[in-house]
């Protein structure tokens, strides 16, 4: 069993806390564990990352998530890359995953 011992939070809007909610009753899912499935399994990161231009600390939704070492380290690359925190681009990959036809 993979042990999960580090920590990752973000604050998400709440349209995406919404849509979040709506799809892991859908997919009989906790939210936290549809996270980690768009994150690791789903995301295609050959796509451009929206911003989620929305969000805001005072009325976002706070989440948090236990990862393994290795999911860690590849979100901390993933921010690095994109000059963001892990924060920062959870949120964008939520928002972009599921708006991503928006304008």
């Amino acid at each position: 069993m993979l042990k999960r011992s580090e920590v990752m939070w973000a604050v998400v809007s709440k349209r995406v806390w919404q849509k979040l909610k709506e799809e892991a009753e859908k997919e009989q899912l906790t939210v936290t564990k549809l996270i980690l499935k768009i994150l690791f399994e789903e995301f295609d990161y050959s796509k451009e990352i929206k911003n989620d231009y929305a969000f805001s600390s005072k009325t976002g939704h706070k989440i948090m998530a236990r990862l393994t070492a290795t999911e860690k380290r590849k979100l901390e690359e993933l921010a690095a890359a994109n000059g963001t925190t892990i924060c920062q681009l959870v949120r964008n990959i939520l928002y972009t995953h599921f708006f991503k036809d928006d304008k």
